[in-house]
């Protein structure tokens, strides 16, 4: 059975290693505030659909970075932040430590349901539809959709600032 014994990867931590045959695995969270201890703050009703994938950027990747997969290992391996012309693979998870998840760790990205990103600078006005831009972050998506598009903001998200995001990708 794949992901045998996953039940206990919780949202907000990393690892170096992992069972082979949870590379790629896909499992659904609570939409709950999990940076607190104790009983979790829920922020909707809705599941948070979530990817197991490995850092292979060279580098560290910060939380709430919106990354694309590494050519050859689609569903697998994420080796950047994704450009303003990548197509998005999700985006790391905004649970993590703020020093992100370091190079060869494994990670849970979002690629459906809300999350936090950031904006790229332009600010973001609540509803409409958001896409990648520079360096893993979002920006207004235009109009009409693209293969760029991420999902939409559900609520306005000032310049630079995090905002809580729906990831809404067709290829999940």
């Amino acid at each position: 059975m794949a992901g045998a014994g996953m039940g206990m990867m919780r949202r907000g931590i990393s690892w170096t290693s992992v069972p082979d045959d949870t590379e790629g695995l896909t499992k659904e969270f609570p939409d709950v505030d999990f940076s607190v201890s104790g009983v979790k703050t829920r922020n909707s009703n809705n599941k948070v659909t979530c990817r197991l994938v490995k850092n292979s950027s060279g580098g560290a990747l910060l939380p709430s970075v919106v990354v694309e997969y590494k050519a050859g290992a689609v569903f697998q391996e994420v080796d950047a932040a994704a450009g303003a012309t990548a197509h998005p693979a999700g985006v790391v998870d905004e649970y993590l430590p703020a020093a992100g998840v370091p190079d060869g760790s494994w990670f849970w990205i979002v690629v459906h349901g809300p999350t936090k990103a950031i904006d790229s600078g332009s600010g973001i006005t609540a509803e409409v539809p958001v896409a990648t831009a520079a360096s893993g972050y979002i920006a207004d998506a235009s109009s009409p959709p693209t293969e760029y598009d991420l999902g939409f903001a559900l609520a306005e998200i000032s310049a630079t600032e995090t905002g809580r995001i729906f990831v809404n990708l067709p290829y999940t």
